[in-house]
């Protein structure tokens, strides 16, 4: 976990930070873990972690990707379902009231 800049161990003009500031610091710090591990991350391997992290945006885009399939492919099996039953329906009249031959 990289700090800000304004927060690092030696201040812009050089001086060390203060004795509250490394307090916040850590309890910044302290706070951020806590949060992590109340949603069941742990913090322990970061290597581990990012592989969650990764693995859970390559699930969430595989599931978009399904869900814009399928979404096609219902509207495209809507429109074959439309033709079909016009043509149905053509076929139909064209029955009763077309040209009737004897």
């Amino acid at each position: 976990m990289t700090d800000s800049p304004n927060l690092s161990a030696k201040r812009l003009d050089g001086e060390p930070e203060s004795e509250w500031q490394a307090r916040v610091r850590r309890i910044r710090k302290e706070t951020v873990l806590d949060v992590l591990e109340s949603f069941g991350i742990t913090v322990d391997d970061v290597s581990e972690m990012q592989a969650d992290f990764q693995h859970l945006r390559r699930s969430r885009k595989l599931n978009e990707q399904a869900a814009v399939a399928l979404r096609k492919g219902l509207i495209g099996l809507l429109f074959a379902a439309a033709a079909a039953f016009v043509t149905w329906g053509v076929s139909i009249l064209l029955q009763v009231f077309g040209p009737h031959t004897k």
